[in-house]
């Protein structure tokens, strides 16, 4: 079904959140909270939709959907099933173990805006109460490299981690990378800014140093240091 896109600077709080006007969803049979599938030529895109009556064959994207389709006047939208993801949370909340597949198709759903917060709310709840053995553990950890951004260095690559979110924890990264280095090992440390704690590891080393880099940058930074930290490669 197409429909006229308009741009709107608003923040619901999901990833990919639009607005479609009444005429269009009764055409589509989907209610407010449905999923819909946006496509401009060969790209396609999960959405949770709204519903208004005040306008006609209308799609309203946040800005940040709208450049990811490419800047579209116009766009196709579909239906979209329930994704096969939640049927794998609803198995794991039961008590079930979860296969490699399963786990990558949760959590490309996570990266993708397919799933709200609610239902990534359940896959964690069901982590807290359920919990995942040693084998599970290693297939969420190996589906979040597979569908994050990877940087590729020409040596070994070392690393220094903690749960997180622990007041105190910004400390000890700050001190041991460093001392890691000295001994000539490569540790190109990422950390996280404030969760529970005043103050992360990254937002402590931003007080002494800048964090946030390209990856150009980390790449060329690789090249004439053993260690770093930082907060995120954009």
């Amino acid at each position: 079904m197409r429909a006229k896109v308009v741009v709107n600077d608003f923040d619901m709080g999901e990833a990919y959140f639009i607005v479609i006007s009444k005429d269009l969803a009764r055409k589509l049979d989907i209610c407010p909270g449905c999923r819909v599938t946006l496509i401009v030529n060969d790209r396609r895109l999960t959405a949770i939709a709204g519903i208004t009556d005040r306008l006609e064959s209308t799609v309203v994207m946040p800005r940040s959907l709208y450049e990811s389709l490419g800047c579209p006047k116009e766009v196709d939208v579909e239906p979209y099933l329930i994704p096969h993801s939640i049927l794998f949370i609803k198995k794991k909340l039961r008590g079930g173990k979860l296969s490699y597949e399963e786990v990558f198709k949760i959590i490309k759903d996570v990266v993708d805006g397919v799933l709200t917060d609610v239902e990534i709310a359940a896959f964690i709840s069901a982590q807290m109460s359920i919990g995942m053995d040693i084998q599970e553990m290693a297939y969420l950890t190996k589906a979040m490299v597979e569908t994050g951004r990877k940087l590729r260095f020409d040596e070994p690559v070392y690393d220094i981690h903690s749960i997180g979110g622990v007041p105190g924890n910004s400390k000890v990264s700050i001190v041991a990378v460093p001392i890691i280095a000295s001994a000539g090992i490569f540790i190109p440390k990422t950390s996280s800014r404030a969760i529970t704690s005043p103050a992360g590891t990254a937002d402590t080393m931003g007080v002494l140093a800048r964090v946030e880099y390209t990856e150009e940058e980390v790449l060329e930074l690789a090249k004439k240091v053993n260690g770093f930290i930082i907060w995120g490669v954009h």
